[in-house]
């Protein structure tokens, strides 16, 4: 069996979910001279519970935090879409009462 080659998507609900969850592998990967970029679904914009920080303070500190995060991994790029945190979860239940 051969090793893949080419290029990496890491797609992710939340900002930081990749870092926590696949640090180690992206990290790997990129060393090894794949070229790695993220889609992050949504832009974090919610669960702070610092209620001085307003949603969208809150979605540019995630943005720059992701981007920093994945630069030391060695990631190319970072795509967030401008979806609000909540909105993909109650997109995915409403999906999930359709087909059941």
């Amino acid at each position: 069996m051969s090793a893949a080659s080419g290029p990496v998507l890491v797609i992710a609900a939340h900002p930081d979910d990749p870092d926590f969850l696949a640090g180690g592998t992206i990290a790997r990967l990129a060393k090894q001279g794949r070229e790695v970029g993220y889609l992050i679904l949504t832009n974090g914009n919610k669960g702070s519970g610092d209620r001085s920080v307003t949603s969208e303070q809150l979605a540019a500190i995630r943005a720059q935090e992701q981007r920093r995060a994945a630069h030391v991994l060695g990631v190319r790029s970072v795509g967030v879409p401008p979806l609000r945190g909540w909105r993909v979860g109650r997109h995915a239940r409403s999906q999930a009462r359709c087909h059941s």
